[in-house]
C-alpha cells in the first residue's frame, strides 16, 4: 500500500471524516498534508515523525515498508503480562490527539511529582519515634 493510502486509512479509522478535520487536530498546514494524501508529495523525514505519533504508528508503517503498524503503545495493549489498567491507559493514550495527549501527559506528570512529594514526606516521617514503641517501653520500666 503507498503513503497516500495509509493516511486516508488512518485518518478514517481515527474518525477524521476530513483532511481538514484531521489538520486541525493534529496541527498541521492542510495545504500540505492534503497534497500527502493524493499523492503529490511524499512527508518529510520530520512530518513522518509527527503523523506516526499522532496516529501511534511506527514511520515505517507509513512509508508502506512494513505491514505492522505496531509500536510499543500497541504491543502494551495485547501484553497479557501487564495490568489490565497499563494495558487500558495505553489504549486511551492512542485514541486521543495531539492537545489532549499533551494535557494527559502534563496531569500524569503532575501526579508523579505530587507522589515523590509525599513519598518525601513519608520518609521524614518515618524518621520519627513510634509512640506505641515508646509506650510499651515506658510501660515495662
Amino acid at each position: 500500500m503507498e503513503t497516500k493510502d495509509i493516511l486516508k486509512d488512518l485518518r478514517r479509522q481515527k474518525g477524521y471524516k476530513s483532511a481538514q478535520e484531521f489538520c486541525e487536530a493534529a496541527s498541521i498546514s492542510y495545504g500540505t498534508y492534503q497534497n500527502y494524501e493524493t499523492g503529490k508529495r511524499i512527508p518529510t523525514a520530520d512530518i513522518l515523525c509527527i503523523l506516526a505519533d499522532f496516529y501511534g504508528v511506527t514511520t515505517d508503517y507509513l512509508l508502506g515498508r512494513t505491514a505492522d503498524a505496531g509500536t510499543l503503545l500497541d504491543r502494551m495493549q495485547t501484553d497479557e503480562e501487564l495490568p489490565f489498567e497499563a494495558r487500558v491507559l495505553a489504549a486511551a493514550y492512542l485514541s486521543l490527539g495531539k492537545e489532549d495527549r499533551a494535557r494527559l501527559m502534563a496531569m500524569v506528570e503532575a501526579q508523579r511529582e505530587k507522589l515523590s512529594e509525599d513519598d518525601r514526606i513519608e520518609v521524614r516521617t518515618g524518621d520519627l519515634p513510634d509512640p506505641q514503641k515508646d509506650s510499651t517501653a515506658s510501660s515495662s520500666a
